[in-house]
């Protein structure tokens, strides 16, 4: 898998800097592997086609690439979606499509489940143990943004028990693995911990999740 998406990204950025006639051939040629079922160019093509902002040809290759089981190609058309439509339908679109991917244990498809059910988008609100069972299957696999999430969860007692010791160590993971927003929340927590934990000892809140 790991191969098909460095292929494909590479030739996206080596194809953007080509001569026109030499885009056209090599595109022809991707389009003919792909036709005949070649993944990697199915992925290289679906790619190319977002690089350029064709949203419709996008997609059209990923799912022909996550009809053959590919668990990235079946993660980005779910990202594509909720990048350009936000409607119900389209969402429980792009739901299915994460939890395709995720149940091949793909860390960014398990994450973007989580954060549909965690905010209630196209799934119900509340349903925080769901969420939370995808944000730990990808944290397991070192994903910086699940982890961030998980923190804020034990930090704030949504749905789990509350756990300021167990919220900083997810958190600092998730500084560790490249999540922005969780370095300035690491000194935080650290350098003003009294302050933090009388925060988080309340009622766990009732408004909208972090971020």
């Amino acid at each position: 898998m790991k191969t098909a998406i460095t292929a494909g990204l590479l030739f996206a950025v080596l194809f953007a800097a080509a001569p026109l006639q030499a885009k056209q051939a090599a595109i022809q040629q991707t389009e003919a592997r792909a036709l005949s079922g070649n993944i990697t160019a199915q992925i290289t093509l679906a790619d190319t086609f977002r690089a350029k902002q064709d949203i419709v040809q996008a997609k059209y290759w990923y799912r022909k690439a996550a009809e053959q089981n590919n668990p990235y190609a079946q993660n980005e058309p779910g990202k594509l979606i909720l990048l350009s439509d936000q409607s119900v339908t389209s969402l429980q679109e792009a739901k299915v499509w994460f939890e395709k991917a995720a149940s091949q244990n793909q860390p960014d498809a398990l994450y973007q489940p989580g954060v549909m059910y965690y905010r209630g988008k196209g799934c119900e609100r509340g349903d925080c143990a769901i969420a939370r069972s995808f944000y730990e299957r990808a944290a397991a696999q070192s994903h910086g943004s699940a982890q961030f999430y998980l923190a804020m969860m034990y930090l704030r007692g949504h749905g789990v028990a509350q756990d300021y010791e167990k919220g900083v160590a997810l958190m600092k993971a998730s500084c560790e693995n490249g999540e922005p927003e969780a370095c300035p929340w690491v000194r935080n927590l650290t350098e003003n911990e009294d302050k933090f934990r009388q925060i988080f000892s309340g009622k766990p809140s009732s408004d909208q999740p972090p971020r």
